[in-house]
């Protein structure tokens, strides 16, 4: 075998290996059932749920910094 022969050995043989073992994970995964397809939403739901909060939380945590940022200004400049 010469380098052209290994080389185009690879190019095709490569390919075809990783589509078999995708497709063979595919079949083994399965479709998904109606019951998980539901639970899917609703941890999708809880997580923007979650989200939210964690957000809102952001938010006040900045607003206190501030709040106290600015208390250690006005103690700087009365002194």
């Amino acid at each position: 075998m010469n380098g052209g022969e290994i080389i185009a050995i690879i190019a095709v043989g490569l390919p075809i290996i990783c589509g078999t073992f995708i497709a063979v994970l595919f079949i083994l995964k399965g479709k998904p059932s109606k019951k998980d397809r539901i639970m899917g939403g609703e941890e999708t739901l809880l997580i923007q749920e979650m989200h939210r909060g964690l957000t809102s939380l952001e938010d006040r945590i900045e607003s206190l910094e501030t709040l106290i940022l600015d208390q250690e200004r006005t103690k700087r400049y009365k002194k």
